[in-house]
């Protein structure tokens, strides 16, 4: 993976199914949900383990994230929250 995509791991809480598109994926961190493009972001389920956190991946272009401070904010709050549980 190169430095122009920043790679995300989601569990069911941080990755809100109910409001996703037929266009997009939502990201949720708390009570901020942030809808990112099907089109330029790419989403993959993981093979779930019993003591696995995470259910899927999404890989978001650096762009994008710059682009818009809302999914900059909850790409941080994210990526934090993953190094915690790490």
């Amino acid at each position: 993976m190169t430095n122009e995509h920043i790679n995300i791991y989601l569990s069911p809480s941080s990755r809100c199914r109910s409001v996703e598109t037929e266009k997009s994926y939502a990201l949720k961190w708390r009570n901020l949900i942030v809808h990112i493009p099907k089109s330029q972001c790419e989403m993959n389920a993981l093979e779930v383990e019993i003591d696995s956190l995470y259910r899927w991946e999404v890989n978001i272009p650096n762009w994008l994230i710059n682009k818009n401070s809302e999914l900059k904010e909850i790409t941080q709050y994210l990526k934090d929250e993953n190094n915690e549980k790490s």
